[in-house]
């Protein structure tokens, strides 16, 4: 027992160390740990922002962008939000309020604070914009977050935008598992801790989060794509999350983008986005689509990457300030969000 301690045991754990102090030193396996330690994972299996964090993470190349969350682990749309006791931070029933919901689009990943679109979008208006984008949300899961933020915050926002991503169609299976299968999320949870406290875990899980179109569907299988099945999960969620929405009497506009195909250009064909917004029309929501807005601009993607850049940030907060105006004429100033670029052609 003492030569096993002595000759195997002790050797290995020095090795570990060893190895854990060395891999501190890459930025790419300490930027994916940080990220990781900004989010938390509740009792159902979902992972959603952590509260109270600010982190400086590592982007594309040699960028760094910013993450910052307040007390209810919503991403800060505004700087004095963070401030103590400040009244931003808080709901008030008498102050107009604009809500935000989706995955990694809307929470703006790669993005520092200031450029999120739901952060731009406060900016813009000057009226209060709460961002509960959380990247890796599938359509369930931005419902939970939506459900959790009625609850908490005890309000009913004036409007709510969904910044929509056909990443969905992949999120959903996993998070079908997550809250359905509890040696799953047995499993998850462990897996999850383990990336958080331990750079060489990390390491072996390094995993580039990317939204580019060929990783939902492939190519070469047109069937597959023309042919999408009526009970995948998705489906059915978009069509549960539409009859909450109308039960709850939520004042919802769906916006959809064009992907990033591998080639650097928009995915006009995606026919996830198409029957994403079939369904949504079919059920009454209120969609607006961007198509044409994505393939008449340049720079709107991340380049290898596929997740909107600043330009496209600022473009989703331009079409969500437009929709304002035009939707609610007595609540918002329409002179005031006219400077929105071109909400007059949506």
């Amino acid at each position: 027992m003492k030569f096993a301690l002595k000759y195997i045991l002790l050797p290995l754990l020095a090795l570990f160390l060893l190895t854990e102090a060395f891999l501190r030193r890459s930025p790419i396996i300490s930027s994916s740990v940080q990220e990781r330690r900004m989010h938390c994972m509740d009792r159902t299996g979902l992972v959603f922002l952590c509260k109270n964090q600010s982190r400086q993470l590592q982007g594309p190349g040699n960028g760094k962008w910013t993450l910052t969350t307040n007390r209810y682990g919503e991403r800060i749309t505004h700087p004095l939000e963070l401030a103590p006791d400040s009244p931003l931070a808080e709901s008030n029933p008498t102050v107009k309020e604009v809500w935000v919901i989706g995955d990694s689009i809307a929470m703006g990943y790669l993005l520092s604070d200031p450029y999120s679109p739901p952060y731009l979008l406060s900016q813009l208006t000057g009226v209060r914009t709460r961002n509960l984008g959380v990247d890796s949300l599938g359509t369930r899961g931005i419902r939970i977050r939506l459900q959790n933020a009625l609850e908490y915050r005890a309000i009913v926002p004036d409007h709510i935008f969904w910044i929509y991503n056909v990443s969905d169609y992949m999120d959903d299976f996993r998070e079908e598992k997550l809250l359905n299968n509890s040696l799953y999320r047995m499993a998850y949870r462990i897996h999850f801790n383990l990336a958080k406290a331990s750079y060489l875990y990390a390491l072996t899980r390094i995993q580039p989060q990317v939204t580019i179109s060929d990783s939902v569907y492939s190519e070469s299988d047109e069937t597959a794509r023309a042919q999408l099945d009526p009970d995948h999960p998705t489906i059915q969620h978009l069509r549960e999350f539409a009859a909450f929405l109308k039960d709850k009497d939520l004042p919802v506009t769906v916006l959809f983008y064009p992907g990033m195909l591998p080639s650097g250009e928009p995915d006009l064909q995606d026919p996830y986005r198409k029957q994403s917004m079939d369904i949504l029309k079919e059920e009454g929501i209120e969609i607006m689509d961007l198509s044409r807005e994505f393939a008449e601009n340049e720079n709107m993607y991340i380049p290898g990457n596929g997740h909107p850049t600043e330009r496209a940030a600022s473009l989703f907060a331009s079409a969500m300030a437009g929709k304002l105006a035009l939707r609610h004429p007595n609540r918002f100033d329409k002179d005031s969000l006219s400077k929105a670029g071109f909400w007059q052609d949506l």
